[in-house]
Formats: structure tokens, sequence, C-alpha cells
């Protein structure tokens, strides 16, 4: 969501938990009290003497009142525990008022109920017993009434409170993502007063774009996206780099003699335009003085296109991530080899969390705890595999949950798990260094826009 449309929904928010609780707080005043104020006057006309109704009342007492403050005082969510206790002490004052108001009615009841019973007739009238009568029944049930009221109102304050945000990923839902899907499975972005909605992409979609237009609040790019954008002067940001090892990586038949850049000129190279893979391709080329010219650039429609040309031999050399195009092309060809880019001079570029800057700047603590549920999300799919694949597979279709795509989302979770944690410690400190060798790298190829700080490109928390 942009700016605005954030700010609208906080407002929103807030005068609905202001309803709300005002109301609640009157219900709860209106009902407790005249039971209360009973016992009160029991004691004043008849001595301080302590009957089982009286003991009752003044449980009930004991028990009602700190519901009007609860709310505010229990949540741990940053974004609201400032409003919702100043919200809280609005309520409890509203009962305490309301109180005071019940006080005065009962009092002028029995007031009237002894002037009757004393000054016109030995027997209480009998509108006053009538009265009476359904005072107390009134407030008794109630009150019970409000027991039951109050604990739905917790649970839809719990709701309200739930920060509601989205993150967009780059592909159709796989093993890739399982440490999102854990988090939401295993009730972490709940416990940390999140309610996030996941969408998948495919190969029309732009995580990027949706982060642009406000669609989604959070997205899993790479990180030469993320300078690409900062190029055109859009306004997106780091937040945590979740692969240690580049995603996207160039293999090719085995039996073919390729030991060096150089070695791809007069080679079927397949590519799919404006994908992440183009920026590495044209940066390794520029570096070791080597020109699309010398090879011959085959262009593919989408993933599984240029996928079927290689595995078909109609092109020598393959992009693709590690966790999707060389799995299935490791499955079908076991002789394939990888030409690593950070071997021939590029920097480490693999999938990062990256938000829209409005979020970070509007709601820093929304961004931190959605940081710390995927870092936990993780460590969960770290601790049991088969939980993990179990999860992400209840993200699939019917037609997608068979045996063969059980053991591919195996193989991508492996893959993931590898990256992340087998190199550098997960999470990654951020870095200055790193950052602006990838933009070296970027620019070598002309394709930045803008000149880019190394420093824009990640947020700290």
């Amino acid at each position: 969501m942009d700016s605005e449309k954030l700010v609208a929904e906080q407002q929103r928010n807030t005068i609905g938990l202001q309803k709300l609780l005002v109301f609640s707080a009157l219900v709860l005043g209106a009902s407790a009290l005249p039971i209360i104020t009973n016992a009160v006057t029991d004691v004043l006309t008849s001595g301080w003497f302590i009957t089982d109704k009286d003991f009752w009342t003044g449980l009930f007492l004991i028990g009602s009142l700190p519901w009007l403050a609860l709310p505010g005082f229990l949540t741990e969510y940053p974004w609201s525990r400032k409003r919702m206790k100043k919200q809280s002490i609005i309520a409890t004052a509203v009962g305490l008022t309301s109180i005071g108001i019940i006080l005065i009615i009962r009092a002028i009841v029995d007031a009237l109920d002894f002037a009757l019973a004393n000054g016109l007739s030995a027997e209480p009238s009998p509108i006053v017993t009538h009265v009476s009568d359904h005072f107390q029944f009134l407030a008794f049930w109630t009150f019970l009434a409000l027991i039951l009221s109050s604990i739905a109102a917790l649970y839809k304050w719990h709701n309200d409170l739930l920060f509601q945000t989205s993150i967009r990923l780059p592909w159709y839902h796989q093993s890739q993502f399982a440490g999102i899907y854990a988090a939401q499975q295993e009730g972490i972005f709940e416990r940390a007063g999140l309610k996030v909605a996941i969408s998948p992409g495919d190969p029309r979609t732009s995580p990027v774009n949706n982060l642009i237009s406000g669609e989604d609040d959070f997205a899993i790019v790479s990180a030469s996206d993320i300078i690409m954008a900062r190029s055109h002067s859009e306004d997106i940001t780091c937040v945590t780099e979740i692969m240690g090892t580049p995603g996207q990586v160039f293999f090719h038949h085995k039996e073919l003699p390729i030991e060096q850049i150089a070695d791809l000129k007069g080679k079927k190279v397949g590519h799919i335009k404006d994908f992440d893979e183009e920026h590495m391709l044209l940066g390794l080329l520029t570096m070791h003085g080597v020109s699309l010219d010398d090879m011959e650039m085959v262009a593919c429609a989408d993933q599984n296109d240029l996928l079927y040309k290689f595995l078909s031999r109609e092109i020598d050399v393959c992009p693709g991530h590690i966790c999707n195009e060389l799995i299935y092309a490791r499955a079908d060809d076991n002789d394939v080899k990888i030409i690593e880019s950070t071997d021939f001079g590029a920097p480490q570029a693999g999938d990062v969390l990256a938000v829209a800057h409005h979020m970070v700047t509007l709601n820093p603590d929304v961004v931190r705890v959605f940081r710390d549920c995927l870092i936990e999300g993780w460590e969960l799919c770290r601790q049991d595999h088969q939980k993990a694949i179990n999860i992400t597979m209840q993200y699939l279709t019917e037609e997608e949950q068979t045996k063969e795509d059980r053991t591919h989302q195996g193989n991508c979770l492996r893959a993931m798990l590898v990256s992340i944690y087998g190199t550098k410690q997960f999470p990654r400190e951020p870095s200055a260094a790193l950052w602006q060798q990838r933009i070296d790298f970027i620019k070598k190829t002309g394709q930045l826009h803008l000149d880019v700080k190394a420093e824009e490109m990640y947020c700290y928390l």
C-alpha cells in the first residue's frame, strides 16, 4: 500500500477501536455496577453484615473492572500498544463515569423504596417492588451477558490489532519460499501482530512493480532488481538478504568445453528479455572482453521455453535459478555443469527481502517484526525439512501435489537451505562494500540510468 492509503487505513482502524472500546465500557458500567451498588446500599441501610449476595457481588466487581483496561495493556504489538493504552484509559474513564450515574440512579430507587415502605404503608408499594426486582433481574443477567461479550470483544480487538500487510513472490508457490509459508502456517506472523497475504508470482508479474505501485508492501526480489529500481528513482529498499550465494546461475551440458567466459564465443545462449540473468551475463561479458555479437543469443518466451530448448539441445547455455530451472535440468540430465558467476569476478547476489520505503518511514516496527518472523520461519524449516515440505505442499494446487512435485520441493528446499545457511550467518548484516561491488558490476554494462549510492540500497532496523 502507498503512504496515503496506509494512513487512511490506520485512521479507520483507530476510529473503529474507539467506538468498540467506548461501547464495551458503557455496557460494562451499565450492567455490572447495579449489582455492586446494591451491596453498597445494603451495607449503608442494614449495617456491615456481609451476606452471600454481597460476597458474590464483590467478586463480580473485582472480576469485571480489569476488562476495561485489559486490551491496551496486554497487546504486545509495538505499532498498537501506545494507541490501545490510550483507548483503554478512555474506556476506563467512561466506565467509571457510568458507575457514578448508575450509583445515583440506584440510590434514588432505594430512597424511594424506603420512603414508600415506611412513610405510606406498612408494606412496600407493588410498583416499587416491581421496579426493584426488575432492576436486580436485568443487572444480574446483563452482567452474565457482559462476560461473554467481553470475551468476544477481546477476540475482535485482537483481529483489529493485527497489522494487515502483503508480500509478493517472484515465482509460483514452491519451497524456495518455505520460510514465509512456515511463518504463516505456524502462527509466527500472527503472534507478532501481523496478518500477511502471500501472493505468488508468474513470468508476467514483476514484484518490483508491485512494490512501486503500492499493491504489495514486501516482495522477494534479486539484489540487482533493487539497484535497477533505484537507478530509475523508485523508492524501494532491502530489508535483509536471504541467500548467501547467487540465486541466478548459468549451466551447460558437461561435454561442452566451457571453462572460461571467453569459451562462450560461438555458443548458443538462451535468454529472456529484462530478466535478472541479463544483468549478470552482460556484466560477465564486459569484464572478460566478450561481446554479445561473439555468441548466438536465442530468445525464449519464458522459463518453460528456456528449459525445453536446453533439454532438446537447441541452446548450449541456459540461465536459471538454483531452485527451479537448474533442478529440473539436473533431473533430466545429471551431466549439467554450472558456471559460477562469483568464480569469474561477479559479486554475490541472491534473493533479498525488499520493502517499499514508505513502510520503513511510517511503520519501521512492522518491517522489523516481519523480517524477524521470516528469519524464524526459515529456522523452523532448517530444523524440520519434512514439515517444511508438508507446509509448502498446502500452497500448491491439487494437480501439483504429486509424488514427483514433492521430490522437486525437497530438492528446492535443500538448495535454499544450503544457500541461506551454508556460507555465512543468517541473518546477514548489510554490507555497503558488497552493494557497491554490485552497483559497479551493473554500471559497467551501461544499464544504470542514474547514479545510486550503496547506502540507499538497504535499511537499518
